[in-house]
């Protein structure tokens, strides 16, 4: 009997044995496919951590290798290996989806000093670092960047922080070291342009990591719009005289895409929100003709955003009109720049009106005063905005007094415009306007009629697109470089760069409803529990009535 027993337990003990080892074999197996197909489950909306169609579509039309460096250091701080394993998922992404054109390789320099002399080259610094060792703080050096390389070309991501915004660095560089000539885009300087060093110094950092910025002068006419420049910025532009009007006319004649951002006042730096100047721009027929008016007022919308002022030595954040903050179904569907856009905050704007065709307040592209135009309307203010015209009082209003406007005297307002065609010139049968003194032997020039394909976008802001506006509100930031990427790249890194500016705002509401909602979220549980104690109390007493009914009986 005995020895049964031990048999019996022999036999369970290999048992066991035999389904322990069948399981680690099939975690080993399991565990070495699955590190080799790209498989996850994305639960997000937009699908945030899956590489892009966008993305997928450039890796499929790879016909060579592109080698991806990742220039890391081994000893960093334990707060970067998440990073470090998130940079690793997204590279597996990028291998998986080019089928072995794309090679990622590590390299630590640190290891490798000859590679320290390549970093210099490829424009990744060496950055300091806090690594606590031993119960101290220390100080190191390392590196945290990427290079992508084909051919003889480079493209480098300096410091890596985060994987927010890596698959568009990553395919923006992929695109640039693909192309021989790097897309430029020109800025159009005096008249009033902020200055891409100081006001605009972000922007020009943004736009400079994907294209060439050239600055333009136009010498008051006698110079055109460089062939080279693929975009034109005109912001803020005041008073342009005629001989510029036609040379940025020209340059649009000439397939030229360009981005207007037009402003209906100057800030007084000693004033303040007091006293602000109109501006005339002098583009005011010019854009007509190509078919947006821009009107000499200030949008205020009771859809805003939050301002901070001061008053003497207290500060505080209010409710300001005068910052329309446009989202959800006013900014359009139909077109990349906005499609995937959360949210943008216009300062201080003027509304557009498209010529020839104010009836129609489609998204979808609508008839301007030319006939093979098509204006879509990018963006546009919420149905309970207004207008202030006239003299301009820029002070923030009572947040009591702005939230008891009529709601029924609102109208929506177009604040951003695109325009897709082809362009008849605003100097058509027109004379040349003669150019300035200074270059009065400027040769003669004749006047392109028509254009072929091209864009333009008119925007009733150029405060939006300034360095402190494009670090308050990401969903600004994405609009201008979307809309720069949708006329100089077409509409591929779009997609990718819009799924990181994620805005989810409560919708507003009537006091009545904050008032429900607040009494219901500070007595609703206790009402909830008293009346579940009530019914639980009663079905007990019932309960225990049936029991004793029999007895009583």
């Amino acid at each position: 009997m005995a020895m049964i027993t031990k048999q019996g337990k022999l036999a369970k003990g290999i048992y066991s044995a035999t389904v322990v080892l069948l399981v680690a074999l099939i975690l080993v197996v399991g565990n070495f496919v699955v590190s080799r197909v790209l498989a996850q489950i994305d639960l997000t909306r937009d699908r945030q951590f899956t590489i892009s169609k966008a993305t997928r579509e450039v890796l499929r039309g790879l016909d060579d290798v592109v080698t991806i460096k990742v220039y890391f250091s081994k000893k960093l701080p334990p707060n970067l290996a998440t990073l470090r394993r998130n940079i690793d998922d997204v590279l597996r992404g990028y291998q998986a989806y080019s089928h072995g054109k794309v090679r990622v390789e590590y390299v630590d320099p640190s290891e490798k000093p000859e590679e320290e002399q390549k970093l210099r080259y490829l424009g990744i610094p060496q950055i300091q670092l806090n690594v606590l060792e031993k119960d101290q703080l220390q100080v190191i050096n390392g590196y945290m960047g990427i290079a992508i390389l084909y051919a003889d070309r480079h493209q480098s991501i300096p410091v890596v922080q985060d994987v927010n915004t890596l698959e568009y660095d990553l395919t923006a560089g992929i695109l640039q070291v693909l192309s021989k000539d790097k897309r430029v885009i020109g800025y159009l300087n005096g008249n009033g342009a902020p200055d891409l060093n100081k006001e605009y110094e972000a922007l020009g950092r943004l736009l400079s990591q994907t294209y060439e910025i050239q600055p333009v002068d136009l010498a008051n006419g006698g110079q055109a719009v460089p062939d080279r420049v693929n975009t034109l910025i005109v912001a803020r532009p005041q008073s342009i005289p005629p001989r510029e009007q036609w040379q940025i006319d020209q340059y649009i004649m000439r397939g030229g895409r360009v981005m207007f951002m037009c402003d209906p006042i100057k800030l007084n730096e000693q004033m303040g929100l007091m006293n602000p100047m109109p501006v005339t721009s002098g583009l005011e027929d010019l854009l007509a003709s190509y078919g947006v008016k821009t009107q000499r007022a200030l949008v205020q919308d009771r859809i805003n955003e939050n301002a901070g002022f001061s008053q003497g030595y207290m500060r505080y954040s209010t409710p300001y009109p005068f910052w329309p903050k446009i989202m959800g179904k006013a900014l359009s569907d139909k077109n990349p720049i906005t499609s995937r856009l959360d949210a943008l905050v216009l300062p201080w704007t003027a509304p557009l009106e498209i010529a020839a065709s104010q009836s129609d307040t489609s998204f979808g592209g609508s008839p301007t005063g030319q006939p093979n135009v098509k204006a879509t309307i990018l963006a546009r203010s919420s149905p309970q905005a207004w207008l202030q015209k006239g003299r301009f009082d820029l002070t923030p209003p009572n947040p009591f007094q702005q939230m008891q406007r009529p709601v029924e005297k609102g109208q929506s307002y177009p604040l951003a415009v695109a325009l897709v065609g082809r362009f008849h010139s605003y100097f058509a049968g027109k004379p040349v306007p003669a150019a300035a003194d200074s270059v009065a032997a400027a040769p003669a020039a004749k006047t392109i009629e028509d254009s072929p394909e091209t864009q333009v976008i008119v925007v009733g802001s150029s405060q939006f697109a300034n360095s402190n506006f494009l670090s308050m509100f990401p969903g600004n930031q994405n609009f201008i470089l979307n809309a720069i990427d949708w006329m100089t790249l077409g509409d591929k890194l779009i997609s990718i760069r819009s799924r990181g500016a994620i805005d989810r705002p409560l919708k507003l509401t009537s006091a009545t409803g904050k008032a429900v909602f607040k009494y219901a979220n500070t007595f609703g549980v206790a009402i909830l529990v008293a009346v579940f104690g009530y019914v639980r109390f009663n079905m007990r007493r019932r309960a225990r009535r049936n029991a004793a009914a029999p007895h009583a009986a």
